[in-house]
């Protein structure tokens, strides 16, 4: 048809390169679907619009889009450079949809929650439980402001909910009948968005090591640990996936002119073309057959990182050798200008050790991998990768916040399922498993706990204390997380002071008080998470023993 009509309404993921996720459209017609996309990206009228296929990078046009695959991913584009606003600030939080004020006001509950320390010693007079306000990080500076209203229910929450307009139209059309499964069919739409990484590089350059610190895996009996070893343990592409999430994929892979993997036929070999970039990795001097590798790479205009790898031992060898002349500052410039010296003067360069992500380049690495990562797949390497500074933490906060009004409607409107002792009805187990997705990604778990005591020196039980932990070990069992919610329920407090509005559905007479209680719990629980994680990074910097 001349207006491009399809006939039915077909969905379509757009981004404009900028924002974290791509967001779903409904196509009618040409003229609407492109009046969506300015309203939606804030493009004036002066601005034209071109549409790019992500898949081969065709543009599209108003005779193609009836003919594309539902849902496939749209890149837009404009002649002119896109007005910049607070949703498009040029920093890290562009990515996660929120600016640097979140910081500042979005940390909100009603200052009188019952405190996490005292869940091991609950008993059944949960009436007794002790109160206190939410405490300051020790590691941010900034002022903490009175949580006396939650955010995590309003309309500029809805700027960072995935699948927005499809649930906003179905619920336009439809109310809240059957909306449950839409909603929930976007709470982890981001976990179909595929990432390969290659890690290259030839026999005990640390790839291996480096995979599994990436992933946080720390535990050789785990069935996904990568083997370590200085003999070859690479003789082909060996795929490693993230054991919490599977579609991110690390790629071991051999180095150039390796036993079996010749320069000649190295790109075929391995199969370039699907990898979404590369960390190049080396324990000494970069070669000239790596420096060959990354001009293939540049060729097919996709990002490549050298790795400069076990930069521990290197300093602690040089420390040994130099004694009372040792200075770790101008020992790593010495070795970061052997790497440039030797490479181009432009190329990304990353000193790190794998049994340390918190020092040397490791934070700044990982936070280069996300920036530059496609739109679609930063929230994959934002949860993904191990969380190794401040700024991360933020991230991840982000994402997670953005989905808890989904629980929470879900829980409260969806599946009301009384609980025995309960005054109000929740989805148990779905809370319950969201709080436990807190605890993955912050790195909260007894095993974490363990490891960075380790790390300190510190006794694992004297740890969580020493550090000035809110959410003792105790807290994520069962039994323990039951008590904490019966205990809010018996102060009141989580199901009081706010409105019950719910984004995109838009309403609050409907809003139950399952659905404020859910979601008030849970943003305090990720608060909680979320500053504990930080201090944790904070302590270990400060406390971690060298060797």
């Amino acid at each position: 048809m001349d207006d491009g009509s399809t006939g039915t309404p077909i969905p379509f993921k757009v981004t404009d390169n900028i924002k974290a996720k791509p967001i779903l459209l409904i196509y009618h017609t040409f003229e609407d679907f492109m009046k969506q996309c300015r309203e939606i990206f804030d493009i004036s009228t002066e601005e034209e619009i071109t549409l790019e296929s992500a898949d081969d990078g065709c543009v599209v046009d108003k005779g193609a889009i009836p003919y594309l695959d539902p849902k496939s991913l749209l890149i837009l584009h404009t002649t002119k450079k896109s007005k910049t606003n607070a949703g498009h600030k040029a920093d890290w939080t562009q990515n996660t949809g929120e600016s640097h004020s979140l910081r500042k006001t979005d940390l909100s509950c009603s200052g009188k929650i019952p405190s996490l320390d005292d869940l091991a010693d609950i008993t059944n007079k949960v009436g007794n439980v002790t109160t206190t306000s939410c405490q300051k990080t020790t590691s941010d500076k900034r002022e903490t402001p009175n949580r006396s209203s939650f955010d995590w229910a309003t309309e500029t929450i809805e700027k960072q909910t995935s699948g927005a307009v499809m649930i906003k139209e179905f619920a336009s059309k439809h109310g809240t009948i059957n909306i449950g499964e839409i909603i929930k069919s976007t709470v982890h739409d981001w976990k179909s968005e595929k990432l390969a990484i290659g890690v290259v590089g030839q026999t005990g350059s640390g790839k291996s090591s480096l995979i599994n610190t990436l992933r946080d895996l720390n535990d050789p009996e785990n069935e996904h640990y990568a083997p370590v070893g200085t003999t070859e343990t690479t003789s082909k592409c060996k795929s490693y996936p993230h054991p919490k999430y599977s579609n991110l994929v690390f790629w071991d892979i051999p180095g150039v002119n390796s036993t079996t993997f010749p320069q000649g036929t190295y790109l075929r070999d391995i199969d370039i073309n699907k990898y979404d970039f590369f960390l190049i990795c080396s324990e000494t001097r970069f070669k000239e057959c790596d420096i060959w590798l990354a001009n293939e790479i540049e060729k097919l205009r996709k990002h490549f990182y050298f790795i400069r790898t076990k930069i521990d031992q290197d300093l602690r060898n040089t420390r040994k050798q130099r004694g009372a002349n040792y200075n770790k500052a101008n020992e790593m410039a010495a070795i970061r200008q052997e790497c440039r010296d030797k490479l181009d003067g432009n190329s990304p360069i990353f000193l790190v050790s794998s049994f340390d992500p918190h020092k040397f380049d490791f934070p700044r690495m990982v936070s280069q991998l996300i920036e530059n990562a496609p739109a679609e797949k930063k929230r994959i390497l934002i949860m993904g990768m191990v969380s190794t500074s401040e700024e991360h933490i933020w991230r991840k906060y982000s994402c997670l916040k953005a989905d808890i009004w989904k629980v929470a409607f879900l829980s409260g409107i969806v599946n009301l399922v009384p609980v025995p002792g309960f005054s109000i009805a929740i989805d148990l187990p779905l809370v319950y498993r969201t709080a436990m997705t807190y605890r993955d990604a912050f790195q909260l778990s007894e095993a974490d706990i363990e490891r960075y005591s380790s790390l300190c020196g510190v006794d694992k039980s004297k740890f969580t204390s020493e550090a000035k932990l809110s959410i003792t070990a105790n807290f994520f069992k069962m039994d323990a997380f039951k008590l904490f919610l019966l205990a809010l329920m018996t102060v009141g407090e989580a199901t009081t002071g706010m409105l019950a509005f719910i984004p995109l559905v838009g309403s609050t007479v409907c809003a139950t008080m399952s659905y404020k209680f859910t979601g008030n719990t849970l943003q305090e629980i990720l608060d909680r998470c979320k500053d504990d994680a930080i201090k944790i990074i904070d302590f270990v910097s400060t406390h971690h023993i060298d060797d």
